[in-house]
């Protein structure tokens, strides 16, 4: 009669038990307080670079100092602003500097995956009308096959499926630091009865929070946002706010940043995109501005593209 979620949960636990022996002792202040002075000094000799797993873009990276483990970490956008783009951006980039990730996409097949991280880590047009260069992308195709980047098409999976596929990945693999779930609104939501959309979700993203913090790894998670935060006949899309989160309040309550990409101006400048970043509990708030060059799959910082070649 228990939630599937939690019983996966308690099944990973025991497996965890048994393969350590039982659970493991309680940190003592003493070991908290050397672990907390060696990732200061890490920072500080890091020289302001992001000690965490960093995004690739270098104004994000100041202001969050990279993902951590344990953070669950929501990148809102309206449908075809292009985080599915950045989120897989930033699990390459993560696998370029060693990182294990994993994407768990629940609308793009597997393909369609491969094509964009191709297309990103090629700088390559890979749409059907392109001119290929086959050289090129097979070069891109066998340097993305060597990374330490796993995906896996899960359509209408539950909590429980992604929680399962972490730890498989993570027991397959021996770490785990970045997962991508691809989206929320889309998993499966088993609801009890008498419960509300909004309280499912909630219990997704309570529950994935926790799982950040088990598998010691960060997770992306795309989400939507309601209709206020989308464009329609009255105009462009708005500034997006963090109560432009749809369905559940819960998303902000239990997300450790709240990055939300927007297009300010889809008339004059359809490939100008601002990434904001709403809430981060451990640093500031503020914004980036990227170009978004989607027949490439990926994004730059605006300054950059701004420089003359």
């Amino acid at each position: 009669q228990r939630p599937a979620a939690e019983l996966v949960d308690v099944a990973m636990d025991e497996l965890t038990k048994a393969g350590a022996g039982g659970r493991a002792e309680r940190r003592t202040m003493q070991d908290i307080a050397a672990a907390y002075w060696a990732e200061r000094e890490a920072e500080w000799a890091n020289n302001g670079k992001p000690t965490g797993i960093p995004s690739g873009l270098v104004d994000l990276d100041r202001m969050t100092n990279g993902w951590r483990p344990g953070q669950l970490v929501t990148v809102a956008a309206p449908t075809g602003t292009g985080k599915t783009t950045l989120m897989l951006q930033m699990a390459l980039h993560a696998a370029r500097q060693g990182r294990r990730a994993l994407v768990l996409t629940l609308e793009m097949g597997e393909e369609e995956i491969m094509r964009k991280l191709v297309a990103n880590l090629g700088r390559l047009d890979t749409s059907p009308t392109a001119t290929p260069n086959h050289d090129k992308e097979q070069a891109a195709l066998n340097a993305v096959a060597q990374l330490p980047i796993q995906v896996a098409y899960t359509p209408g999976a539950t909590v429980a499926e992604i929680v399962a596929e972490c730890h498989r990945e993570r027991a397959k693999r021996g770490s785990l630091d970045l997962v991508v779930v691809d989206h929320l609104q889309v998993m499966g939501t088993p609801q009890e009865r008498g419960q509300t959309r909004a309280a499912a979700l909630g219990a997704i993203t309570r529950e994935l929070k926790a799982q950040a913090g088990k598998l010691g790894a960060a997770i992306l998670m795309g989400s939507q946002l309601n209709r206020e935060g989308s464009s329609g006949a009255t105009g462009p899309a708005p500034v997006p706010q963090l109560a432009m989160l749809r369905e559940s309040g819960n998303i902000e309550e239990d997300s450790s940043m709240v990055l939300m990409l927007h297009n300010p101006d889809e008339k004059t400048a359809p490939d100008l995109r601002t990434l904001y970043v709403r809430k981060n509990r451990n640093g500031p708030t503020g914004k980036v501005d990227l170009m978004a060059k989607l027949t490439e799959s990926r994004f730059v910082a605006a300054a950059v593209e701004k420089v003359p070649l």
